[in-house]
């Protein structure tokens, strides 16, 4: 009964991993179903912003925190290096940022950090409660982790850059260190 159980388990837990798989999810970009969706929380202006806002738009997310030393820089930047390599076309990307350290991340420190990036960055704050609500929305997980830095602690975070689609969707899922040319090439492609 035992090897029963176990090959069909392996199986469903290889299918999740291919669903969650970056590389998986750039061979097409097909709709990814159960990943994302409209989601609101509140801009570094203070006042709500949604997914919904940029509707007709190329959308790319990254959860993140302004404490990060690798990833989350190096997501942002590749992020802006996109939109860079799209010239005019840019005008119909949009960057978000969205913290996952929302004790610790006020409007005024996230906007700095993805300001630091490009003027058209949107960086997003929320309760711990509505940074979890959204983050499960995306599958994405992160936690604390108890340091000995002046900090005190760091948060460790899925890799993770999404690409939405004009209409709300998640298209494709791309790691920090993605080629800057596949992710723009996908982008082309939505826009078109």
């Amino acid at each position: 009964m035992k090897k029963l159980l176990f090959w069909p388990t392996v199986f469903c837990g290889i299918m999740v991993a291919l669903t969650l798989s970056p590389e998986s999810a750039q061979a097409e970009l097909g709709v990814m179903s159960g990943i994302g969706g409209n989601f609101t929380l509140t801009g570094t202006k203070g006042k709500p912003v949604s997914l919904s806002d940029f509707k007709g738009k190329v959308v790319m997310i990254f959860f993140g925190y302004t404490h990060c030393p690798d990833v989350c820089p190096t997501a942002l930047s590749t992020m802006e290096a996109v939109r860079s390599e799209l010239g005019s076309k840019a005008a119909r990307v949009q960057n978000i940022f969205i913290t996952v350290d929302p004790e610790r991340d006020t409007l005024e420190s996230v906007k700095a950090y993805v300001g630091y990036f490009g003027d058209g960055n949107v960086g997003l704050v929320g309760t711990p409660q509505e940074i979890a609500k959204v983050a499960t929305q995306f599958r994405m997980s992160y936690r604390k982790i108890p340091t000995d830095s002046a900090t005190g602690y760091s948060v460790d975070h899925m890799d993770f850059i999404y690409l939405i689609d004009t209409e709300g969707r998640t298209r494709a899922l791309y790691r920090s260190t993605s080629p800057v040319e596949k992710i723009a090439s996908d982008v082309l492609s939505l826009l078109n």
